[in-house]
């Protein structure tokens, strides 16, 4: 059996899972190996947000290990919140009785007061003109530009092509590409 108490504002209102409960004992029978859960709904009386804290002392037996779903939590005033309880027996733990005590311990948490806003005051400005630092740039050297006439680009033969005249144009490392149009066929330069 697994008693349960709950600290003054936190009411539990709700208990579900396996086995059964009696008043605020947990009665689950299981074999070794075996896992079970129970589920408790707490509501917090208060009108203010309460930390929560879960808590299970079992007994002098090491063979049954208790655990909760998340043991520390925060209820606002007047809300429900639910948290489920695991208990696992191991493989070896021999048959018999097995108590641990549940706890619920909370304490209230006071609002903060919000802090006073914030106002932003701009640095007042130099009196006289402002100091220019000019900016020194090493000189650059740049090659100079290569110029590659158009290239017409068609089929071998001449006829409907799906290429077009294409002028690249070299200024540095930076290659700079322009497709102008298509062509239908070769020009002939002797014509």
């Amino acid at each position: 059996p697994l008693t349960v108490s709950a600290a003054s504002g936190i009411e539990i209102i709700d208990k579900s899972g396996d086995g059964h409960w009696h008043r605020d004992t947990w009665h689950v029978d299981l074999y070794p190996g075996e896992t079970a859960e129970t589920t408790l709904r707490l509501k917090n009386n208060t009108s203010k947000s309460i930390t929560v804290e879960l808590d299970v002392i079992p007994d002098k037996h090491d063979k049954v290990e208790f655990w909760w779903e998340d043991n520390r939590l925060t209820i606002p005033g007047h809300r429900t919140i639910s948290r489920t309880l695991y208990v696992k027996v191991s493989n070896s733990a021999p048959p018999g009785r097995y108590t641990a005590e549940l706890t619920i311990e909370w304490k209230e948490i006071k609002p903060t007061k919000p802090s006073p806003p914030y106002y932003y005051t701009p640095p007042s400005k130099p009196s006289g003109p402002p100091t220019v630092y000019p900016t020194v740039y090493p000189p650059v050297y740049y090659p100079p530009p290569t110029y590659l006439p158009p290239t017409q680009v068609s089929p071998a033969g001449g006829g409907l092509g799906t290429g077009g005249i294409v002028t690249l144009i070299v200024v540095g490392t930076t290659l700079i590409i322009a497709i102008i149009f298509l062509e239908k066929e070769r020009k002939r330069e002797d014509a």
